[in-house]
């Protein structure tokens, strides 16, 4: 009789239990499982895709630094940015005090090699008392042009370039005293590597002339430290009717050794401004089209006076050593640096010049 009980409440159970619902129930439950294993699934074949471009990428990069060594004059990107040459050379005539600053600076800019045209009096001081470790290494090599007077300047120039034009895909001509600035660069062989400079023969970079900052005395800071102040026509934004450049060249330049020229080099190799575009000016005076907004030369023109009567006396690469020089080297320097007594009593001492018109200009000043 227990038995019967138990069978009925089942019957009736199994009566009234929803047989729908539960099938719904079901078929939900398998849509949600099937949802998981496809998302699953997804997820895993995007693994297995990003795993195999990778390393498509990985074998194609290798395939491609196969052909960049095989092929060393192929002219992509990537080939000349490893691959090209960049090289300063420069006169070198009683700088020891700077040259340390100079060789560091140009270094960590990216230049392959430093060649100076040691341009001192034969019994004068010398580089390899400064920067031996650096000629040691190889990354400056010094030639010997000790004792040589006469128009050095363009003779280093050509002798520098025609020996080294096919070493270097670009050679630099700077003097010890001139650093380029490149706005968002920490390299210049970057720079160099611009599209806009493709079929440039030649880069001019306009200069700006620091001032003497009012120090008299030389002190053994860095030339960066001790004369930020600049050239009061550019300070000012004044227009300069003109402005002198120098020039960055590209390696095998053909010129005309026969030139009646004395700057053989650039002279009528066309240039480019810092912008790409073409100069408006081939030879080597000055170039118009000033830009000091990203590309420029600081020139360290004058630094103090004490160290500016020195240049006065050592004389200069290109014109030599005479009193119509000094006298206009004066004048150029109190263009841009600030006539004082103190100053004009260093100078006179030191060169001999009568200088009594810049202290009229003081003593006019005064009574004004």
């Amino acid at each position: 009789m227990m038995n019967d009980n138990v069978s009925f409440k089942f019957i009736r159970t199994i009566e009234n239990y929803d047989f729908d619902n539960y099938e719904n129930t079901k078929t939900k439950r398998n849509i949600y499982v099937n949802y998981k294993l496809i998302f699953l699934f997804l997820f895993l074949l995007l693994i297995v895709l990003f795993l195999l471009n990778y390393y498509k990428l990985s074998n194609l990069n290798k395939i491609n630094q196969i052909k960049l060594i095989n092929n060393p004059g192929n002219n992509n990107m990537i080939n000349k940015k490893n691959d090209i040459k960049v090289c300063i050379c420069t006169p070198g005539k009683k700088e020891n005090l700077y040259i340390t600053e100079f060789v560091q600076y140009y270094q960590k800019y990216g230049v392959d090699q430093i060649i100076i045209y040691d341009n001192n009096n034969i019994n004068d001081e010398s580089f390899e008392d400064i920067i031996k470790n650096y000629i040691d290494k190889g990354f400056v090599k010094i030639i010997n042009w000790r004792g040589i007077k006469k128009n050095t300047g363009y003779i280093i120039r050509e002798d520098c370039y025609s020996k080294n034009k096919n070493k270097f895909d670009w050679l630099i001509f700077y003097d010890i005293d001139e650093y380029i600035h490149l706005n968002n660069y920490t390299s210049i062989k970057t720079f160099l590597n611009e599209d806009k400079f493709k079929k440039c023969k030649k880069i001019n970079l306009n200069w700006i002339i620091h001032t003497d900052n009012n120090l008299l005395y030389y002190d053994n800071r860095t030339l960066h430290e001790r004369f930020p102040e600049i050239e009061p026509k550019v300070r000012y934004n004044k227009r300069i009717r003109a402005v002198r450049y120098k020039s960055i060249l590209r390696g095998n330049n053909k010129y005309n050794k026969n030139s009646k020229y004395k700057n053989l080099i650039s002279t009528f190799i066309k240039g480019c401004n810092s912008d790409g575009t073409e100069s408006n000016l081939i030879n080597m005076k000055y170039m118009r089209n000033y830009d000091f907004k990203n590309y420029y030369i600081d020139h360290y023109y004058s630094k103090s006076v004490e160290e500016f009567v020195e240049k006065l006396n050592k004389g200069d690469n290109y014109f030599g050593n005479k009193k119509s020089l000094k006298t206009y080297r004066i004048k150029r320097f109190f263009k841009i640096n600030k006539i004082t007594l103190e100053k004009i009593k260093i100078i006179e001492k030191r060169t001999g010049i009568d200088l009594s018109k810049y202290k009229k200009i003081i003593h006019k000043y005064k009574k004004i």
